[in-house]
């Protein structure tokens, strides 16, 4: 067996998230210079913590949780850029993996998700693209916990790139450009999956969609990171 894994490691050698410098242990994501510059979120609960604090517009909102800080200055920046824009699905589901694992060390054994759906992209963008990030992290998260993964949400109009609008902006650009499918009904708590938060109003828009449809129905949230400010 350790003659095999050598051989493996020599024929698809583990390499840094990040950077691509080569690493010995395929269980981690990023080499040591990477590692030391990365900062991790530390929350020691689902229920309480900055994410459900910054999405406190959502009345259903459940748990929210990310294992990492997006700062612009850090390796994370690299990672969500190979995950987005430069083709590479194999960077997303490992990082889905690291997110669950650290999920999961900290869900409430009540927390009752019976389904999870993630934020979607307009066809122009996934044709673009050739994939949507979020739903392969979704698929890797439901996966592991052992739930449907439910596409009850699709994005019905093609909105200008974001990145440098505030959170009043981010609502108005996206004010019913996210539709929910009646399959909604069948669920009482979603856990919705994007890659990163920041102000919140992607999510906001999505329980918008999914309420219309089911005013009933709860969300948690999972993303990889979180922005260190909004």
């Amino acid at each position: 067996m350790k003659f095999l894994k050598y051989i493996l490691e020599i024929l698809f050698p583990v390499s840094c998230v990040s950077c691509g410098a080569s690493i010995n242990d395929e269980k981690n994501l990023f080499c040591a210079k990477c590692l030391t510059e990365t900062v991790f979120t530390s929350y020691p609960s689902v229920l309480k913590n900055e994410m459900v604090d910054r999405l406190v517009s959502i009345g259903g909102l459940k748990a929210a949780y990310a294992p990492l800080y997006f700062k612009k200055d850090a390796p994370v920046k690299n990672v969500f850029y190979k995950i987005k824009y430069g083709n590479r699905p194999d960077v997303a589901q490992k990082m889905a993996e690291f997110a669950t694992e650290k999920f999961m060390k900290i869900l409430p054994v009540d927390l009752k998700l019976d389904g999870v759906c993630y934020v979607p992209i307009h066809k122009i963008k996934l044709s673009k693209r050739g994939y949507n990030q979020s739903a392969i992290i979704a698929k890797v998260v439901a996966d592991k916990l052992e739930l449907p993964l439910v596409h009850v949400l699709e994005r019905s109009s093609n909105i200008e790139t974001q990145t440098h609008f505030g959170r009043i902006d981010r609502l108005k650009n996206q004010e019913g450009t996210i539709v929910a499918s009646k399959n909604v009904i069948r669920h009482k708590h979603l856990l919705i999956i994007d890659d990163i938060l920041t102000t919140g109003a992607t999510i906001e828009t999505c329980y918008d969609a999914l309420r219309l449809s089911n005013p009933h129905c709860l969300i948690s949230i999972l993303t990889l990171a979180v922005t260190d400010s909004w």
